[in-house]
């Protein structure tokens, strides 16, 4: 079955001829990931298509062969994982912090957060698939560190990825949820409910790697650098992430 679906997956991305590169994207990133193609695009010409998932999913993709061209991932793990395959060009590079923030149906505080988890009024608690993407492993982490998990165990509703996630915000079927700093600034989200950053020291450290076996490298290497110039990391903290070396 699950072959099946990565065929299936590799047909529909294979119709895509129009696109020059295609840019595995981590489903955190898909809101400053449109607006980074738009502006690549105008300044270079060339087509991007942006195509977005879990960045374990992404990478299982990569490694059976799926015709990706760069792989923005939520993590440093999953890249630094093909490039040990040999999948890669070059080692990843972190080009830039995310951070987990939380969302809530009814207004709190950093300090009452861990008693509205608990509340017996809050039903449903949703994670991004901890075994998939970053940002639910992260989340896992919070809640263990806070002695929380067993507690609430039974509330967790997973998503796939963060884009799952932030649907179950946008269509109020939850009452807390767990997902990435650039939920905040997506107009799907925007009026609906609060939101709490939560303490982290240096954030997620997102990576980039080109694939080894791209047919656009020179198109792929433009845009590989297009995120580390200053439009490219603008574009990234207009959408609440933390600039490389800041």
């Amino acid at each position: 079955m699950r072959k099946f679906v990565f065929l299936f997956l590799f047909s529909s991305l294979s119709v895509v001829t129009f696109a020059q590169i295609r840019v595995a994207t981590a489903a955190n990133l898909v809101f400053p990931a449109q607006e980074i193609k738009t502006a690549f695009e105008k300044k270079y010409g060339e087509k991007v298509d942006i195509i977005t998932a879990s960045s374990g999913v992404l990478c299982t993709q990569i490694q059976q062969g799926a015709p990706f061209d760069i792989f923005l991932s939520a993590d440093m793990d999953y890249p630094e994982t093909l490039s040990k395959e040999n999948l890669t060009v070059a080692s990843p590079k972190a080009f830039t912090f995310g951070q987990l923030i939380v969302w809530t149906s009814a207004k709190t505080t950093p300090k009452e957060l861990n008693n509205l988890l608990q509340n017996k009024s809050t039903k449903t608690i949703a994670i991004a698939q901890p075994e998939l993407a970053p940002y639910g492993e992260e989340a896992m982490k919070y809640l263990k560190k806070n002695h929380l998990l067993n507690k609430i165990k039974s509330k967790l509703v997973y998503g796939e990825s963060i884009g799952k996630v932030n649907q179950y915000i946008a269509t109020g079927v939850v009452d807390v949820a767990f997902t990435s700093n650039s939920a905040m600034f997506a107009k799907e989200l925007k009026n609906k409910g609060f939101w709490l950053k939560l303490p982290q020291e240096i954030g997620i450290p997102h990576g980039v790697v080109i694939i080894k076996n791209t047919p656009k490298m020179t198109v792929a290497q433009q845009f590989y650098q297009f995120l580390f110039s200053t439009e490219g990391q603008a574009i990234l903290e207009k959408y609440g992430y933390t600039k490389v070396g800041q």
